[in-house]
Formats: C-alpha cells, sequence, structure tokens
C-alpha cells in the first residue's frame, strides 16, 4: 500500500520516472525513467495486493484494506480523464465504472465527525473519517509542518508562517458558501498576538491588499499550531491523506459521470455536516461536475490532493477553471499575486531535478 500510495504521489507531480521493485545494489544503482502509463499498472497491481492482504485488525493509526480501495479509485479516475494513460482496450466508462466499484467498497464503513475543524487538532486524531493518517510525533517525527503555516506570533515562539492561500481562493469559497463553518476551520485572516494581545489583520480582514505580499493573503488555519502558548519548533498534529468526505465527494464525481442517480446523495452527505444547500448541484451534469471539482477545494483544500484535482481533467480544464480564474480575478494586483502561467510545459508536471540527473547515468532530461 506504501509504495502505490508513494508512487502515485511521484507519477501524479513528475509523469515519467524511475521505478523501483527492488533494492538496489552495486551492480544496479540507477534506473531510467519508466514510462507513467507503465508506472500506474504498477501502482494498481501494489494496491490490488494490499487489499487483499490487510486485514484491517491492526488498531487505530493503520489504514485499513479500505484504503487501498480508495486509492485505486484515484487511479481509475485519472485514467478516466487522461486518455494517454489508459490500458489498451479499457474505456473511459469502464474506468468510471472501476472507480465506482472500489471506493463504494469503502462506503460507510467510516463516518464524519460533527464538527469540521476537530479534524486539524491533536485532540481530535484518528477518527471515524480517517481512513489513512500520517502519525506526527513531536519527539519522533521532527514535524515542522505546523510552524510553516503558523502566522507570526500567533503562537508565543518557534513559527514562521511561511505557507499562505491566495486570496481570490477565500473569496471564491465566501461567495459560494456565505455562511460555511468550513471557512473558519480553514483559513486565518485575523487573531490576536500571544505575546502581547495585538489584533493583526490581513485580508479580507483589512480592506486594503497594497501592505506587502503577507497582508494581502490568509493563512491555511488547517495546518496552524493551535496551542498559542506552544514554544517547541517541532509539532504533533498528524496528517490526514485521505478521509471519509474525500471519498464522499469522489463518489458524487463518479455517480455523475456514471448518471447513476447516486450523486446528489453523497455530496448531500458532504454538505449536511456543515449545514450548507445543495442547490449548486441541481443542474445539468456538466454544471454538477464544475461543481463537485470546486467541493474538493472547499472541503480539501491543503490535504495534499490540489494539485493534481485541479490538473486531473486536462490542461484546458485547469486553464479555465483555475489559472484564468486566477489570473483574471478583479482583485489581481502584480504587487501582491503570483500570475499563473499559461505555458502548459510548465504547468501540467515537474521537471526532473537536477541533482537526480547529475546522479542519475539514465537520466538526461
Amino acid at each position: 500500500f506504501v509504495r502505490a500510495w508513494s508512487y502515485l504521489t511521484l507519477v501524479r507531480l513528475w509523469e515519467d520516472i524511475p521505478l523501483w521493485l527492488e533494492l538496489p545494489d552495486s551492480d544496479n544503482l540507477n534506473k531510467p525513467k519508466s514510462l507513467a502509463k507503465d508506472v500506474y499498472v504498477q501502482i494498481i497491481s501494489d494496491a490490488k495486493t494490499a487489499a487483499g492482504l490487510i486485514n484491517g485488525n491492526t488498531g487505530a493509526g493503520y489504514p485499513r484494506q479500505y484504503a487501498a480501495n480508495m486509492l485505486l479509485a484515484k487511479v481509475y479516475m485519472t485514467l478516466a480523464t487522461n486518455p494517454s494513460l489508459r490500458a489498451d482496450g479499457i474505456s473511459e466508462a469502464q474506468y468510471w465504472q472501476m472507480a465506482y466499484e472500489q471506493a463504494i467498497l469503502a462506503y460507510g464503513q467510516y463516518s464524519l465527525v460533527a464538527d469540521y475543524s476537530s479534524l486539524f487538532t491533536d485532540e481530535f486524531e484518528n477518527t471515524t473519517e480517517s481512513i489513512f493518517e500520517l502519525q506526527l510525533s513531536q519527539d519522533a517525527a521532527n514535524s515542522q509542518m505546523g510552524r510553516n503555516y503558523t502566522p507570526f506570533k500567533y503562537k508565543l515562539g518557534q513559527h514562521f508562517g511561511w505557507l499562505q492561500i491566495h486570496a481570490d481562493v477565500l473569496l471564491d469559497h465566501m461567495a459560494t458558501y456565505p455562511d460555511d463553518p468550513r471557512i473558519d476551520g480553514t483559513y486565518l485572516y485575523q487573531y490576536n498576538r500571544a505575546d502581547n494581545g495585538v489584533l493583526i489583520s490581513h485580508y479580507p480582514a483589512v480592506a486594503s491588499r497594497n501592505n506587502g505580499f503577507t497582508k494581502a493573503h490568509p493563512f491555511l488555519f488547517k495546518f496552524v499550531e493551535k496551542d498559542t502558548q506552544h514554544s517547541n519548533q517541532y509539532g504533533d498534529q498528524n496528517l490526514i491523506v485521505y478521509r471519509y468526505a474525500d471519498l464522499l465527494i469522489m463518489l458524487a464525481e463518479i455517480s455523475n459521470e456514471l448518471q447513476n442517480g447516486q450523486q446528489l446523495g453523497f455530496v448531500s452527505e458532504v454538505l449536511d455536516r456543515v449545514g450548507m444547500s445543495n442547490d449548486a448541484y441541481l443542474g445539468d451534469q456538466t454544471s454538477f461536475r464544475d461543481a463537485i471539482m470546486n467541493e474538493y477545494r472547499y472541503e480539501l483544500i491543503g490535504e495534499g490532493e490540489d494539485a493534481h484535482n485541479n490538473r486531473r481533467r486536462g490542461f484546458d480544464y485547469f486553464l479555465t477553471n483555475t489559472i484564468n480564474k486566477h489570473n483574471n480575478n478583479p482583485i489581481f494586483s502584480p504587487n501582491v499575486d503570483l500570475f499563473l502561467s499559461t505555458d502548459p510545459n510548465q504547468v501540467m508536471k515537474l521537471l526532473i531535478p537536477l541533482t537526480e540527473i547529475n546522479t542519475n547515468e539514465l537520466i538526461d532530461d
């Protein structure tokens, strides 16, 4: 399972990559790149093996077999929307059906927690919603995730606040669901300093975006260190990789593609948790598709799937619904916003790092 998950992460980011299925030795130090299509074949094989071997009895904090089913569903969804990666003789519709058959195995095996914000705290870990969660420890894992997301003086010490979210993402969420409790659980743009109580405000708590890059954007509150008295540079908060809300959104998207009549029910379970209306999903198949792709962002932003979900439906969809939506936003300012490239060669995959090229004689580009 871990190898399948690791290679799924790598192939999404780089496409063609070296594929190791054995340990290196003195006569086997380098691997050439394997085609992404072949990497996906191995991922499917590993995930199927894992689903058959995991017995689900290991205990809290360990993935059950349904994590492998969810991974397989994600793979089949990717292959459905990317013809160049599909196996010969398997159609888009067949991949959507295969995705449904895997995802539905995990349906009902987990449940949503009542309080969305509690998912991103030290106190509530390995909940009924968690399907695959990385176990992090301040004393053992040396996780610096918390201080990378924690803004200046939100807590007493050992923090950077380097990572923020573009303001237009927050505004889009607010415009779609103005009273969504996920907003307060996800974003942070106003707080009192832990050392002296002074109020610190970022956009949109302050109307102006002309006070520098940091002030022009909110922070991702999900991963902020919640204990304002915390002073250690390492944190304890686990990282949820797969959770049940993601599975429900996946099933809604898959069902919409299959037009099996179940799509509204799955997404309504997610929205009912936060008291939001499903009005955006009452149109045709295309409008449902656009709404569900946005729902991934509102529910799961920052949790590791954003880059892939934005690109999964191809460059044209990514260009229209993410790149141009950002670059053409009325609040866009070259002084505090990053212009997103419209060159598919720059935005659809990462380049193999130069350090890898220089140390692997079988890779030359």
